[in-house]
């Protein structure tokens, strides 16, 4: 018989969280941000300006494709897009 696990040990398994105990495979994801500096759209990856897109839709674009390759190397990441301030 196959021992019962729960959804939260598939999860923790897949997705490990950083701060867990016991946790084998622990990393912390890239974080990206994408926003509006007044000219251009800037691009920061972990709180280090990366590029410069004069458009929105191409500083989202890049982040995607940089984010693909994070991915396609085993390792997470995630974005935010930050309001431009009025």
């Amino acid at each position: 018989m196959t021992p019962f696990r729960s959804p939260a040990d598939t999860w923790d398994s897949l997705w490990p969280t950083v701060g867990e105990a016991g946790l084998v495979n622990a990393h912390v994801p890239a974080r990206f941000e994408v926003h509006f500096d007044g000219q251009l759209w800037q691009v920061l990856k972990d709180c280090e300006p990366v590029a410069h897109h004069s458009e929105r839709s191409e500083a989202i674009r890049g982040v995607r494709q940089a984010m693909q390759r994070l991915f396609a190397a085993g390792k997470s990441a995630q974005w935010r897009l930050i309001a431009a301030n009025d």
